[in-house]
């Protein structure tokens, strides 16, 4: 793993989220940062490229509005989302995300926070598989080359072990 991408799914407001600098990292780095980001990792490069930036700026101004993601406890988070921003801001936070972007203010702060709870999920389960996988490996001491799955370098996993190691 470059540094760069080490730095980018560290922190998630480092400067090299920009297209000049995701345009030098290698694709399967690119579809790293999808999987952990739980977007989808297909495309051209450019289009993944395109596709992590639009929807980190998404992903990112909805960040602070918490719900749990059941229905009883996420009214008062779409009330919030709703009641912030702009209808028509809402609206082009759901075509990038490829939602649905028709009707009220609610229903639109509804989608999207439905959508990013999923992308937490898929993203957290990704993460999950990553480490059970990296323990697989070094428990029965195969080299990572002769894995398929997930397809990135062990540096990576070690960083994920390392940091998943100190948030607990």
């Amino acid at each position: 793993m470059t540094a760069l991408c080490h730095n980018l799914y560290h922190d998630f407001q480092h400067q090299g989220w920009n297209e000049d600098d995701l345009e030098t990292l290698p694709r399967k780095e690119l579809r790293f940062l999808c999987r952990i980001m739980g977007v989808p990792d297909y495309g051209t490069k450019a289009v993944i490229i395109v596709r992590l930036l639009s929807l980190r700026i998404v992903r990112m101004e909805l960040s602070g509005f918490q719900c749990d993601g059941f229905a009883s406890d996420t009214s008062g988070a779409v009330l919030l989302v709703a009641s912030t921003f702009k209808r028509e801001r809402l609206r082009w936070m759901c075509e990038q995300a490829n939602l649905w972007k028709s009707g009220n203010k609610v229903q639109l702060a509804s989608v999207l926070l439905s959508w990013r709870n999923k992308c937490r999920l898929s993203g957290q389960k990704f993460l999950a598989e990553c480490l059970s996988h990296e323990a697989r490996r070094l428990s029965v001491g195969v080299p990572h080359r002769r894995l398929m799955r997930p397809q990135f370098p062990s540096r990576v996993l070690d960083g994920l072990a390392n940091k998943q190691q100190t948030t607990t």
